[in-house]
């Protein structure tokens, strides 16, 4: 450990870095999210309302924007909304259907475009699909995902294909998968049954590379072009392990960090070649 940052008053549910400033911003259940200038160890940013719980924040690429969204705890209605950093001021927001709440939200590479995953607290019934376009600020798609739960989703290459990693829906026995979605029509072009209850993902930078996590403990990589298998890593054994609860890849791409339930993390090469 290298530093340790002192102000949020409740566990913290997400954290991401501004990759053109390289401030951190982390979301909580304090009902805050708070930017941080790292060097200085000084919160020079606070935003927090309505007694909502904070899950989840992303930065758009150049920094200018940042997206939060409200976690399925406490008080309802809850919203997922965009602040402009600049401006210091919300630009776009959408309250969710009652008893809804944001499971996982990202931004396009290109930044122009957010998508947000939501669904009822009682993990009950379909999970919405929401694409946002950040130039006009306009929601531009909305689509249901039948019994579905979303846990985490990310953008493959350009803004047209999603990568979701699910709970239910297409699959038996209520367990997770690997769905690529039209971003534009919402249909499914591809699914892989993964089994086990959780799965994350993380997206390469520079290639067609994913990265996908899941209760095995196993952590698989895929091709996206034709969502081949580079590579898998099985923790089976291991007892410091627990379940994959987050992944991340290095702004280069050639290191991939993963974090587990027990509380240990840990870092790989990618090995491409």
């Amino acid at each position: 450990n290298v530093q340790t940052l002192y102000g949020h008053a409740c566990g913290i549910h997400d954290v991401c870095f501004d990759p053109h400033s390289g401030i951190l911003a982390s979301a909580s259940h304090d009902y805050s999210v708070l930017l941080w200038d790292v060097e200085n160890e000084d919160v020079i940013f606070f935003r927090g309302e309505d007694q909502k719980t904070k899950g989840y924040c992303r930065f758009t690429r150049e920094g200018s924007l940042l997206a939060i969204g409200e976690y399925a705890e406490y008080e309802s209605p809850r919203s997922f909304y965009v602040y402009d950093l600049k401006r210091q001021t919300k630009v776009f927001e959408l309250a969710l259907p009652d008893e809804h709440g944001v499971t996982a939200l990202a931004i396009s590479n290109d930044s122009k475009f957010l998508a947000v995953a939501a669904e009822s607290e009682s993990r009950s019934g379909a999970a919405r699909l929401y694409l946002v376009q950040l130039e006009t600020l306009e929601i531009v798609n909305e689509h249901l995902l039948e019994d579905t739960h979303c846990c985490d989703i990310a953008f493959l290459s350009g803004h047209d294909r999603l990568i979701a990693g699910v709970i239910g829906g297409p699959f038996d026995n209520f367990e997770s998968g690997l769905i690529e979605i039209d971003a534009q029509s919402g249909e499914i072009h591809w699914q892989e049954h993964l089994g086990g209850v959780g799965i994350h993902l993380a997206c390469h930078p520079h290639s067609s590379e994913v990265a996908v996590g899941f209760n095995g403990p196993t952590l698989r990589i895929y091709d996206s072009r034709d969502w081949s298998v580079i590579r898998e890593h099985d923790f089976q054994g291991d007892d410091d392990i627990g379940g994959l609860c987050s992944l991340a890849y290095s702004n280069s791409g050639s290191l991939l960090a993963y974090g587990c339930s027990t509380g240990k993390f840990g870092i790989l090469e990618t090995e491409r070649e």
